[in-house]
């Protein structure tokens, strides 16, 4: 069967000189793996430079049921990340968010509209000015709510603890160990406020933003199974200190 479709890139690994693996979402297979010849290659439009994370493509390969491995036979760029991938800030947002974007993305479904989300996201990140560095949160926080375990983190409450486990507040200390207290609780609470349009309206110090990050990664940590450290967390952190 032959396919069409755009795509994201979420990570790439050479495995010869000529070839390479892919693992890209796709909006018409979800998540899917492929394999690309040529891409050591600048000729024909198919060189590693088309493979930076989140790179918005347009692919057409070979799918054959039941073989997890697809051929690709045409690809091209259909969004430039220049100001993403040559600004060091926008870069490191993009590694980190690829990678958390490999952890958690594993079906095999369509799902347009977290496609849609995710090529928007990309092209507003590319183009943004301003409040950069807390874009991965605004992020992290709809992703959630697309993949259906969002935190309640709107409700504006007196309550002390949000608890992690069930993503929401409580009056009531929870009696196991994934909650957190009314410091942090509060930085929770602006989130709801948080979309691409007003990033920059958010003062947060580096301490701040980096304890924010931490609970929403303990949070996606807490409802996903089997999820895997991440590498890129440390240099994203290096990046905006």
């Amino acid at each position: 069967m032959f396919v069409k479709t755009d795509a994201i890139v979420l990570s790439h690994k050479k495995i010869r000189d000529n070839a390479a693996l892919l693992t890209l979402y796709t909006e018409e297979m979800g998540r899917a793996s492929f394999l690309l010849y040529g891409a050591g290659s600048k000729r024909g439009g198919k060189g590693y430079s088309l493979l930076h994370p989140l790179s918005l493509l347009s692919v057409e390969a070979t799918v054959k049921e039941g073989q997890d491995l697809n051929v690709i036979k045409e690809i091209k760029c259909i969004y430039p990340l220049l100001d993403a991938v040559s600004n060091p800030y926008k870069s490191s947002i993009l590694f980190f968010l690829a990678e958390m974007l490999t952890n958690v993305l594993r079906t095999n479904e369509s799902d347009k509209l977290l496609f849609q989300f995710l090529q928007e996201s990309v092209r507003c990140l590319n183009g943004l000015e301003r409040g950069v560095c807390n874009f991965h949160i605004a992020f992290l926080v709809r992703l959630a709510s697309l993949m259906g375990f969002s935190p309640n983190v709107c409700d504006l409450s007196d309550a002390r603890f949000f608890d992690l486990r069930q993503g929401e507040y409580t009056d009531q200390r929870p009696e196991h160990k994934e909650f957190v207290g009314d410091r942090e609780a509060q930085f929770l609470r602006v989130l709801c406020r948080m979309n691409y349009r007003n990033l920059s309206c958010f003062r947060f110090t580096q301490r701040e933003r980096n304890e924010l990050l931490e609970q929403i990664i303990s949070y996606y940590r807490i409802h996903l199974q089997d999820f895997r450290d991440l590498k890129t967390l440390d240099v994203l952190r290096e990046v905006f200190d």
